[in-house]
Formats: structure tokens, C-alpha cells, sequence
């Protein structure tokens, strides 16, 4: 994961354009809170955490990156008439946010190598800050990822995907995706971008500061792209074929994963990022 960080971006002018700020200090107050809240509400055993907020953690685990997004494209897309050109432009310039923003989650990532709260909460002695209380046998609700805290994947993928999606097709667009015989829905983009975001405090993989730093990142990066002319030139009608055809195969193999996925079931709680 960590050569992420490292990769050149397709349109930002580097991986640490948008690299937010340090995460809270140990021995703060804002660290106190985040480490409070998320010890309270995603342990495995929390009785804070509602059941829809347990469905979306469990949901968000397996429609990880890019496959819900890519999804709702395609549905979005097929509703929507657009021609195959427009689509073309759709499916690349989303794509290209999404890894753009990927780059930027792992140079962030490594920059600061915060530690997740199954660490910090198993090791509260250490932290330095009297308002944490040490649990040596608290466990996340889902799997913890290999990999530093800050910032979250998830939120910064999901808001880079929603961005793009509700500057395409307006963001007052219900929607529903299915996902490994799993489905979940909501009234807008953004709405479903939030909820990922959200799934990882609630799953105990992620602090709320990893969430909201995510999410800015996402949307910067979503903002940029949305401001670039790369996806403006007319290609050669050759290229435009190529295109489609392309397109079009990520269409196929987004309904065959998906037939598989709900094939499988849900038996796994890990995650990515």
C-alpha cells in the first residue's frame, strides 16, 4: 500500500497537493473525544451503535473501492440517455479522481503513521492523556486494515466518486446499490458518501478526525479534476472507439462481479483501506 503515496498522479501536480494537516496530538482534547467516541461506539461489542449503523459498517466493508461507485455510474449512466461520448468522459474523469485521490490517502497515510484505535484503545497507558482509559481487550466491530489511520480511505474515495456523480447527474438522485447480497439506499450522492465515511467510526477502523480529513481530501481532489480540461478534447473517431469499447467492458465486468459477489454472500468483515 504504501507505494500509493509514491505514484505520480494523473492531474494533481503532485501526491501532496491536497495533505491535510497533522491529525490531533496525543495529549489533546480533540484526541480525547475522538478516542472516547470511537471506544464507546465501534467496539465489537458496542451497545452505543445501532443495528443501521452495524448494516452500514458491514455493508462499507465489502463495497469497498471502486466497485459501489462504478456501480452507480453505470445505473446512473443507463438512465440517464446520455450519449456513449458522455459517458466516456464520465467514466474517465471519475476514474481518475478516484486513483488521484487514492494517491493522496496513502501519501497522507504515511506522512503521519497515526496509529488505528485498536492499538491506541489496547495501549491507552501510553498515549500520555488522563482522559483516555486503557482497554487491553477491546476489538473493532470489523476487521482493522494493515496499514496507518489518518486519513480514511473510504471517506476520501466516497466523496471524491460522489462529487463527480452529483456534478454529472445533480445530487437530489435516490439511489440504491447492491453489493455482495447486501443493499443499501440513499437520497442523494452525497448522502451515500457520508455514510461511508461514517461506516468506519461505527466499524471502530477509524477516528471521526480520519473521516473528516478524508473527506475534504476527496473533495478537493474531485474539484480539481472537475476543473481540468482533459476531458474536454474531441479525440480522433478511432479513439472515440476505443474509448466505448473500454468503457463498456468495465460496464460487463462490474454486472458479472456483482452476480458473484451476491453469489458468495458476506462471509468476510476484512477491509482495505
Amino acid at each position: 500500500m504504501r507505494q500509493w503515496g509514491a505514484m505520480d498522479p494523473f492531474l494533481l501536480a503532485s501526491g501532496d497537493q491536497f495533505r491535510p494537516g497533522a491529525p490531533p496530538a496525543l495529549g489533546s482534547e480533540a484526541y480525547a473525544a475522538a478516542y472516547n467516541e470511537v471506544r464507546e461506539i465501534g467496539s465489537a461489542t458496542s451497545l452505543l451503535r445501532t443495528a443501521d449503523q452495524s448494516a452500514a459498517a458491514t455493508y462499507w466493508v465489502t463495497a469497498t473501492w471502486p466497485g459501489p461507485w462504478l456501480r452507480a455510474a453505470i445505473d446512473a449512466s443507463e438512465a440517464s440517455g446520455n450519449s456513449m461520448i458522455d459517458n466516456a468522459a464520465l467514466f474517465a474523469r471519475m476514474n481518475v479522481a478516484m486513483v488521484d485521490a487514492t494517491v493522496g490517502i496513502f501519501d497522507a497515510k504515511y506522512t503521519f503513521d497515526y496509529w488505528r484505535p485498536v492499538t491506541a484503545i489496547q495501549n491507552g497507558d501510553l498515549d500520555g492523556n488522563a482522559a483516555t482509559v486503557q482497554d487491553a481487550g477491546w476489538s473493532s466491530y470489523v476487521v482493522t486494515p494493515p496499514h496507518p489511520s489518518y486519513v480514511s480511505g473510504h471517506s476520501a474515495i466516497a466523496s471524491s466518486a460522489a462529487a463527480i456523480l452529483s456534478d454529472a447527474f445533480g445530487d437530489a438522485a435516490p439511489l440504491c446499490i447492491g453489493w455482495a447480497s447486501l443493499d443499501r439506499c440513499w437520497g442523494s450522492y452525497t448522502a451515500a458518501g457520508e455514510e461511508a465515511a461514517m461506516s468506519r467510526l461505527w466499524g471502530g477502523i477509524h477516528w471521526r478526525f480520519d473521516n473528516e480529513a478524508g473527506t475534504v481530501l476527496g473533495r478537493s481532489v474531485a474539484d480539481w479534476t472537475l476543473g481540468q480540461t482533459a476531458f474536454a478534447a474531441v479525440p480522433e473517431p478511432g479513439s472515440w472507439v476505443m474509448l466505448v469499447v473500454g468503457f463498456g467492458l468495465v460496464g460487463g465486468v462490474m454486472r458479472k462481479r456483482g452476480a458473484a459477489s451476491a453469489m458468495r454472500g458476506t462471509g468476510t468483515r476484512a477491509s482495505r483501506i
